[in-house]
């Protein structure tokens, strides 16, 4: 019997990356650490704001757990005073990001300014946008949803949908032939 192509699961009970099996991509453990100590410093993102609370939350691996590939998804969980996200911007990425506040209630820093957001708002963060967030209260739980920017490709149902350029080529050379006395 083939496997169902969909999962339900409660967010919160979703587990980490260490309760998750590794990926089963023909890297080793060694290799993918050796390759995060050597790129890592090249390519990290993480920005030092003074007094920045300590980072203390709960992952929730959405993405490994569910085998999403076409974009980011994860959850973080945190007592108040605590730290979400830590300062970042994600120019070594060139992701966008979107924050939706799930429970409770955060402090976001962008760009040094602070913006509180409260359960069922979202943030939108383009890659320069240094950011960060502080849950509120206890429970505070994030949801954060990253993709590179200009990647995604709306469906034909969407406003955005736009046809493709050779599909724009025919249609705009035929009507343009339709249109020419000479033609």
């Amino acid at each position: 019997m083939a496997e169902p192509r969909w999962r339900l699961a409660n967010v919160l009970d979703v587990p980490g990356v260490a309760g998750l099996p590794p990926p089963d991509d023909g890297v080793t453990p060694e290799e993918r650490e050796a390759a995060r100590a050597e790129i890592r410093g090249e390519t990290t993102g993480r920005v030092e704001l003074p007094g920045y609370p300590e980072l203390s939350r709960k992952w929730h691996a959405l993405r490994r757990f569910f085998g999403v590939t076409a974009f980011g998804v994860t959850a973080v969980e945190a007592e108040a005073g605590k730290a979400l996200v830590p300062p970042h911007h994600e120019l070594p990425y060139g992701q966008e990001e979107l924050y939706v506040v799930i429970d409770g209630r955060v402090r976001f820093v962008c760009d040094g300014e602070e913006v509180e957001a409260g359960r069922g708002d979202a943030l939108f963060l383009e890659p320069e946008v240094v950011r960060g967030a502080i849950a509120l209260t206890t429970p505070t739980v994030l949801l954060l949803i990253g993709g590179k920017r200009g990647a995604y490709e709306p469906p034909t149902w969407a406003s955005d949908w736009r046809p493709p350029q050779e599909w724009l080529a025919r249609h705009r050379a035929a009507a343009e032939r339709a249109t020419d006395p000479a033609g």
